[in-house]
């Protein structure tokens, strides 16, 4: 089975099964737009106009980078510098 390729200008949402808070997003997915990824997110609201959804773009790069960071900062404290290895 070969694995699946997004198409630029192209995207998909799927129903958030994982979602535990009204912050967190009812759909999340991923779309391409002038070849670069992104994550996307949508909300459910409701407006004056009846039922809407907001959507949201954060570049692939961009997760990616403030996850690295997380991890830097969640084992920074725990991280013996290089300067103290015995060997």
């Amino acid at each position: 089975m070969s694995e699946y390729v997004q198409k630029n200008l192209k995207g998909n949402l799927f129903k958030n099964i994982k979602k535990e808070s009204e912050t967190q997003p009812d759909y999340t997915g991923s779309a391409k737009v002038n070849e670069v990824d992104y994550a996307m997110s949508a909300w459910i609201n409701e407006g004056k106009n009846g039922k809407y959804l907001s959507v949201s773009f954060t570049s692939m790069a961009e997760l990616q980078a403030k996850g690295i960071g997380q991890v830097k900062e969640a084992v920074g404290a725990n991280v013996m510098p290089e300067d103290d290895i015995p060997f």
